[in-house]
C-alpha cells in the first residue's frame, strides 16, 4: 500500500469543505463490505438521484461546486466526477480526476 505522500494528494480535500459531504457519502455506502463496493455505490446513487444538463452552470458567487451541484441535482459531467472524487476522499478512498479523456463508443467497452 502506498504511502499518502506517495499518492499525490489523492486523499487531499479542499479548503472549506463542507462536513455534508462527508455524511452523505457515508449514508450512502452504509452497509458496504469494501472499498469496491463503496465506489460503484457511489456511482450509483450520482447517476440516481442527480440529472446530467450539459447547459448546467456553477453560478461564480457559488462557494463551493459540490453544494451547488448536490443543492440543484443536476449538473454537467465535470460535477458527477468531481463530487465523487470528493466522497470517495471523505471516505478514505484515494481519487483522481482525469479530464480530456475521450472514448470512442466504437472502440469503447
Amino acid at each position: 500500500m502506498p504511502s499518502l505522500s506517495q499518492m499525490d494528494g489523492s486523499l487531499r480535500l479542499p479548503e472549506g469543505r463542507n462536513p455534508a459531504w462527508r455524511e452523505l457519502a457515508e449514508r450512502w455506502t452504509e452497509g458496504c463490505w469494501t472499498d469496491g463496493e463503496r465506489v460503484m455505490r457511489i456511482e450509483s446513487q450520482l447517476r440516481i438521484s442527480y440529472s446530467y444538463v450539459d447547459q448546467a452552470v456553477v453560478p461564480e458567487d457559488a462557494t463551493s461546486a459540490v453544494d451547488h451541484f448536490l443543492a440543484s441535482g443536476q449538473g454537467q459531467d465535470y460535477l458527477f466526477a468531481t463530487t465523487a472524487a470528493v466522497m470517495l476522499r471523505e471516505l478514505g478512498i484515494p481519487s483522481r480526476l482525469v479530464t480530456g479523456l475521450y472514448a470512442d463508443q466504437r472502440n469503447y467497452d
